[in-house]
């Protein structure tokens, strides 16, 4: 009697365990949740580190504009009294341009960039004052990507005239080593691979850009055509920034040839900004 039940104790058991083809299946159906549970995290930080990134991108594009609108409602002209020096406005457009493949269309993207400057009055004082934004002409010609710099400078009115035609003769070799003047410039916004400043009259009509350059290259706003010699009632800013990642990779490139080859075919990576700005003062 203590054999047979025994016996059938263990009979009992053995139909209770699990075979080992049974152990495997179980463990290959673990291995596939634990993987898709695996390739779904994976997924979502990836989501959440593009989110973040572009979120960096879009908050420093909005941030940009909004200093850059601000000090652009604020824009004067200097009595006509102060001849051979800027009354509004100058801007030196780049000969050079990079172009990128659009997917789904035959026409490329032209990105150009252009420095910008601008006078105001000092609130403090009566003195005007001369802002600008310009980016470093080397940061162009070895990256394609440049960093947008700011400076000002301030002029009593007596002496104007004599300080500003210096002003534009020096600005010239300023924006050739931007970055290394620190004492000049500030570095405002990293990345930027696009900057193009547009001109409206009060009828929303455009108005030429700036027809005859001064010698140093840079157009100025009191030349002898009448609708560059008056305040504009808006300016039109486009603005285009890369993604920090690509922004990354292109730093870590060393042939400007590959730098061009990239950024040309990553036009999906490129964050435009487009805000129009109204001037109070203007026609």
């Amino acid at each position: 009697m203590h054999k047979g039940a025994h016996m059938k104790r263990l009979k009992s058991a053995a139909q209770r365990g699990f075979t080992l083809i049974e152990i495997m299946v179980a463990m290959s159906l673990l291995t596939v949740i634990v993987v898709g549970l695996l390739a779904s995290l994976n997924q979502a930080q990836r989501a959440l580190r593009a989110s973040g990134a572009q979120t960096d991108t879009l908050e420093n594009g909005r941030a940009f504009l909004g200093l850059l609108g601000r000090e652009i409602q604020e824009v004067v002209m200097f009595p006509e009294g102060v001849s051979n020096a800027l009354r509004f406005a100058s801007l030196q457009r780049s000969g050079d341009y990079m172009t990128q493949k659009v997917p789904g269309s035959s026409v490329n993207r032209t990105n150009r960039l252009e420095s910008f400057c601008f006078t105001t009055r000092n609130r403090d004082n009566a003195n005007w004052k001369v802002t600008f934004y310009d980016f470093r002409k080397s940061d162009y010609t070895d990256r394609q990507v440049v960093a947008i710099y700011r400076t000002e400078r301030q002029f009593p009115y007596r002496n104007a005239t004599n300080d500003l035609f210096s002003l534009q003769r020096d600005f010239l070799s300023w924006r050739y080593g931007a970055q290394g003047f620190t004492n000049e410039f500030t570095k405002i916004l990293d990345g930027v691979v696009h900057l193009k400043f547009y001109a409206y009259d009060q009828n929303g009509s455009i108005i030429p850009q700036w027809i005859t350059p001064n010698g140093l290259g840079y157009f100025f706003t009191n030349q002898v055509v009448v609708s560059t010699s008056q305040l504009p009632a808006t300016v039109e800013v486009e603005l285009g920034i890369l993604d920090p990642d690509v922004l990354r990779r292109v730093k870590a490139i060393d042939d400007l040839t590959a730098i061009q080859s990239y950024i040309e075919d990553r036009s999906g990576n490129v964050q435009i900004f487009r805000q129009r700005i109204n001037i109070p003062s203007g026609p």
